[in-house]
């Protein structure tokens, strides 16, 4: 267990809040209730066979666009320390390569670049 110095014991260092007023107003909305779908295309059911096995597929969709480098690592990790052993190597690249076509900062910028304009009426 890691041991901490007894002076830094519950000490996070955060900047400090803004100055709040009285008259602010917050809201909130409902909370979504579907799971964002995974992209079509090539290996989706490979990901949603062998991914869902551990976690929801909302692991994959909530995340930010990742590179594929980072794909490909948090994939192996998966199989290497988090117990995925059942995914061979090759659909482990496969689950990178769908990865990769779908939830890469390339790929989402093209994506809402080609998406509807629905702010007119």
């Amino acid at each position: 267990m890691a041991q901490y110095a007894e002076q830094m014991r519950g000490v996070i260092d955060q900047a400090a809040s803004g100055a709040y007023t009285t008259d602010a107003s917050y809201a909130i909305g409902p909370i979504p209730q579907d799971t964002p779908a995974l992209a079509e295309g090539e290996n989706v059911e490979l990901v949603r066979s062998n991914c869902s096995v551990c976690h929801a597929t909302t692991l994959i969709t909530s995340q930010p666009p990742l590179p594929s480098e980072v794909w490909h690592a948090e994939v192996y990790k998966m199989k290497e320390k988090y117990g995925a052993t059942f995914i061979s190597d090759e659909n482990a690249d496969r689950i990178v390569t769908y990865l990769s076509a779908h939830y890469t900062p390339e790929t989402r910028k093209a994506e809402s670049s080609t998406a509807p304009d629905r702010t007119s009426p």
